[in-house]
Parts: C-alpha cells; sequence; structure tokens
C-alpha cells in the first residue's frame, strides 16, 4: 500500500493556518485546494492505471473526496480518511480562538456532509 500526504508544494506559497479572511491576523495561510487535488488526481490515476493501492491521508478539498469517489467507481483501489478539525472546524472557529498546530479548514474546502 502506498499512502500519500498529497500537497504539491508548487501551488504553495505560505503555508500555515487557514485561507479566507484569517491570513491577515496571522503570518500565513493554508495551501489552497489546488496543492491536494493535482497530486490527488495523479496518484489515483497512476493507482488505477497499475493497481496500487492507495491511502489519501488528511484529505480536505471537496473536489479531491469527488476524485476518490470517481476513482474507487472506475475499479481504483483507494482510500482516504479525514481529521474532525478539517471538516469541522471553520475560519469563524479560527478568528475566535487563533491558529493551532493543525489548521482548521476554510469553510469553502471541504465543509461537513462531503466526507
Amino acid at each position: 500500500m502506498l499512502s500519500f500526504h498529497e500537497e504539491d508544494k508548487t501551488f504553495i506559497e505560505n503555508n500555515g493556518s487557514t485561507a479566507g479572511r484569517c491570513p491577515g491576523r496571522w503570518e500565513s495561510a493554508a495551501p489552497p485546494a489546488l496543492a491536494e487535488d493535482s497530486l490527488v488526481a495523479r496518484d489515483l490515476m497512476i493507482a488505477l492505471d497499475t493497481g496500487a493501492t492507495v491511502d489519501i491521508q488528511h484529505i480536505s478539498s471537496g473536489h479531491a473526496v469527488k476524485m476518490v469517489k470517481l476513482a474507487k467507481e472506475l475499479g481504483a483501489k483507494v482510500w482516504a480518511e479525514v481529521t474532525p478539525h478539517h471538516f469541522a472546524l471553520t475560519e469563524e472557529a479560527v478568528l475566535k480562538h487563533g491558529p493551532g498546530e493543525d489548521e482548521p479548514a476554510a469553510s469553502d474546502r471541504v465543509g461537513t456532509g462531503r466526507c
């Protein structure tokens, strides 16, 4: 099994808490969903083509969730997991409590219900 934490550094300028309204309050922002989506798409297609078993760690993009679903429907042996703070916390929580060690997802990334 191959296990990936998908973040393409090409699309990350300054990694940190969360995108949206919060970056002005802290020094950094979360990577854009594209940083995750681009590598998820690549690795899912490789899994489909080669038959490799792939696990996507800490998925946080709504598009990535849909890609995993499609890859499974096409016959790929893929799994994905999400941590609670990636779908339950919002920008409002970061503004109220401040950034933590792990980034909460912006409400426009995954949101409850997609995972």
